[in-house]
């Protein structure tokens, strides 16, 4: 599910829905004819959304939770996401979280 496809155009408008709704859910994409499930925490690291990665680790989500295709596939995880693209500011904002 795309955050505009439940309307959520803004930013406050997703938090306050992860607010009211909390983030045990997935938000599942087809990605090359697959598809893909991915939690709310991953979804905001591929989509840029430091404030709301930020809110989500905050609030328990786990940034090593695996990101799986069809088949059960383990393909990645919002921290290794963040190593992979050797994106500094996601991996300050995930490293105090790895446990």
């Amino acid at each position: 599910m795309d955050w505009e496809y439940i309307n959520l155009k803004t930013q406050e408008d997703r938090l306050h829905f992860l607010e009211d709704h909390g983030f045990n859910f997935l938000i599942r994409e087809t990605y090359w004819g697959e598809h893909v499930e991915y939690t709310p925490l991953y979804y905001a690291c591929i989509k840029g959304e430091y404030d709301i990665v930020q809110y989500l680790l905050e609030h328990g989500a786990s940034p090593t939770q695996g990101v799986y295709d069809d088949y059960g596939i383990r393909f990645d995880s919002p921290w290794g996401y963040a190593t992979g693209h050797k994106n500094a500011e996601l991996i300050n904002l995930i490293k105090p979280y790895i446990k």
